[in-house]
């Protein structure tokens, strides 16, 4: 009985090597991977891996198909009484279960030796900033002075806020804060003081009892209240926990292997983006969001009763999540702040989206992986922040 070549042989090889390569070239392309060798050079690298394994996998399907044809004629002799038929359909499936066994565990092993000889892995990327002073004054707010001289030749314009405002990673003099004092005082007569109101880690809510604590010692006649995407995140603190916990716990294939790490840590970067979508959406559930925004507004529609009642003109300045601005994945958050600004509470609106969108998110962040605005950052969101105070609160103040 002649057993023919069977011709599947070769594209079981090269599946294996095609899954290799796929998921080499999403290393490849990934914009959050930071890859220590050249992108050319992973390109034709990978290449030559895939064409090296796949001609390997092929030679050694064929080693492997001729010593199955001969032990198959050694048993032709005891078995042929039985229905060559299924005879050759069983070997048929064995030698096809050890051909994907086969380009499996070669393709595994290849990428092994690649990924330790060239020492690709995904690094988990420090979240480290340049040392800046952060110095308060005796109200525990960044600026210098300890004490305001009450002028009504000097207008007061106080920035509400978290560390957006507070300036996380910069040195004071290159906040947006400070650098529109000096803008503003080329455009409006008289004397400019702004008041850096930004306290890290704190929501609306805390942001009002904080400046309730200082409202004898400051008599703004603006006040701009800076939300960032976060604040969404008052109600849904545990996911928080989550995204740390993926982010930040050890790996738990980390000692075995250099591909299954790879591997570990794709899917951990995947839940993590998607699980961060979430929290700055306010929940990941309908329920959990309608209850997130509720609350949101409440606590910004009584920031805005407490400036108006103290007889300062209020706005809301928002600031993006400074990732993918090229293909931004939050609009619907911002037309919400939109909506509640303008419709609910008739309060100015500047979106820093508009000047954000479009650019090299890592040009504008302290960290490769936090989101607060570098110099460049503020010094974007000054020049926009000085147009929208002169268009839009001047006039407010001027009719007040």
């Amino acid at each position: 009985m002649n057993i023919q070549r069977p011709h599947f042989s070769l594209p079981f090889a090269l599946f294996l090597p095609a899954c290799f390569w796929f998921a080499w070239l999403n290393l490849w392309l990934d914009p959050l991977i930071v890859v220590l060798l050249d992108q050319s050079a992973l390109l034709w690298l990978g290449v030559g891996a895939v064409v090296a394994i796949a001609y390997i996998e092929w030679r050694l399907c064929l080693v492997a198909w001729r010593f199955g044809q001969a032990g198959f004629s050694c048993k032709r002799y005891q078995e042929r009484e039985q229905d060559e038929a299924v005879l050759r359909s069983r070997r048929i499936a064995r030698f096809r279960v050890a051909s994907v066994g086969m380009s499996v565990l070669l393709a595994f092993l290849a990428a092994e030796v690649v990924f330790r000889v060239f020492g690709i892995w995904r690094e988990n990327v420090p979240i480290s900033m340049r040392e800046v002073d952060h110095t308060v004054n005796a109200w525990g707010i960044r600026e210098p002075w300890d004490e305001i001289a009450f002028d009504d030749e000097c207008m007061q314009i106080a920035f509400l806020g978290d560390s957006f405002v507070y300036g996380l990673g910069v040195e004071r003099d290159e906040t947006f804060c400070h650098l529109l004092e000096g803008m503003l005082a080329d455009d409006i007569p008289g004397e400019v003081l702004t008041i850096n109101l930004g306290w890290p880690a704190t929501e609306p809510y805390g942001q009002l009892h904080s400046y309730l604590d200082l409202a004898e010692c400051i008599d703004p006649d603006i006040v701009i209240h800076v939300i960032y995407l976060n604040d969404f995140g008052v109600n849904v603190k545990y996911m928080l926990q989550d995204i740390y916990h993926l982010r930040d716990d050890d790996l738990i294939v980390e000692r075995w292997s250099y591909v299954l790490r790879m591997v570990e840590q794709q899917i951990r970067y995947y839940l993590v983006w998607h699980k961060t979508l979430d929290y700055l959406r306010g929940g990941g559930t309908l329920e959990e969001r309608e209850k997130t925004y509720e609350l949101f507004e409440r606590d910004v529609m009584q920031v805005r009763d407490e400036m108006e009642a103290r007889g300062a003109v209020y706005g809301i300045v928002v600031f993006p999540w400074i990732f993918r601005l090229d293909d931004y994945p939050l609009p619907d958050i911002h037309e919400h702040l939109r909506h509640l600004a303008e419709d609910k509470l008739g309060a100015p609106y500047c979106d820093l989206l508009e000047v954000y969108e479009g650019r090299d998110a890592e040009a504008l962040r302290v960290a490769p992986t936090d989101e607060h605005p570098n110099a460049e950052g503020h010094r974007i969101a000054a020049k926009h922040l000085e147009r929208f105070i002169i268009e839009e609160m001047l006039p407010r103040l001027v009719d007040d």
